[in-house]
């Protein structure tokens, strides 16, 4: 590879922190299932609870499933 370049690219992925299935996150998740007018499968409302819960925002390219759940800030980078 005589007088060609490379490139190295390094990536080094963030520090991911695991959030648990609490008790408080499966009563807000019961919750939000009731509230909505909509059906949600169990581990979107769970997943919407636990963010809730810990001050997230979860990011979603289907709004329509998440934007009449009550104290939810939707982040969306794509609209």
């Amino acid at each position: 590879m005589s007088g060609e370049s490379c490139l190295k690219v390094e990536i080094t992925p963030s520090p991911l922190k695991i959030l648990p299935y609490t008790y408080e996150v499966a009563q807000l998740a019961g919750q939000i299932a009731i509230d909505l007018d909509q059906p949600i499968e169990l581990a979107d409302a769970a997943i919407v609870a636990t963010t809730i819960l810990n001050g997230a925002s979860p990011q979603t390219i289907n709004r329509k499933y998440f934007i009449d759940i009550k104290n939810l800030q939707l982040f969306n980078k794509f609209l």
